[in-house]
C-alpha cells in the first residue's frame, strides 16, 4: 500500500484513483426505444386488450357441474386469470415506463453532448481571442521598440 505524507508528518494511504470509461451509444438506445415502443404500440397493447376481454369472460367449463372440486378448480382458474391480467398490465406498464426512462437518458446525453460541445466552441474562441489578443500586443511592442531604436538613431519620424 502505497503511503504519502499529509504535510503534518502522519502517513496517510494513498487511493489510486481509478477511472473508468463509459462509453454510450445514444443512437443505439433511440434505435432500441423505437423497437420497443413500436412492439409496444403495434403488439403488447392490441394483443393485451383481447386478452384482458377473453380473460375478463371468466371460467368458461364445468358451468353444469356443481361437484365442491369442480367449484374449487374454478375458483383457482379465476384467480390464475385474474393474476393474469394484472401481469399483463404490470408488462404494458414496465415497457412503458423503459420507453420514457430510455427517451430520457437519451435527451439528457444529448444535452450533455451538445453542452460540452458549447462549452469547447466557447472555450476555443475565448483561446483564440487571447491568442490574437497577444499576437496583437506583441506585435504593438516590437513596433514600439523598433520606433524608439530608429528615433534613438535619429532615423525615425518626428
Amino acid at each position: 500500500m502505497e503511503v504519502h505524507d499529509d504535510g503534518g508528518g502522519h502517513s496517510l494511504p494513498y487511493t489510486p484513483l481509478d477511472i473508468t470509461h463509459v462509453e454510450v451509444d445514444v443512437e443505439g438506445l433511440t434505435d432500441f426505444r423505437n423497437l420497443l415502443d413500436h412492439e409496444l404500440e403495434e403488439n403488447l397493447r392490441p394483443a393485451a386488450t383481447g386478452i384482458q376481454a377473453d380473460h375478463m369472460l371468466g371460467v368458461g367449463f364445468g358451468r353444469a357441474n356443481p361437484s365442491p372440486k369442480m367449484r374449487s378448480a374454478q375458483e383457482e382458474y379465476r384467480k390464475v386469470l385474474q393474476d393474469s391480467i394484472e401481469t399483463l398490465a404490470k408488462y404494458v406498464a414496465i415497457s412503458e415506463n423503459l420507453v420514457a426512462a430510455i427517451t430520457r437518458v437519451s435527451v439528457l446525453y444529448r444535452d450533455a453532448d451538445l453542452t460540452a460541445s458549447a462549452m469547447a466552441t466557447e472555450l476555443n474562441a475565448a483561446i483564440a481571442a487571447a491568442q490574437t489578443a497577444f499576437q496583437d500586443k506583441v506585435e504593438r511592442e516590437q513596433a514600439q521598440e523598433t520606433q524608439r531604436e530608429l528615433n534613438r538613431l535619429g532615423i525615425g519620424q518626428a
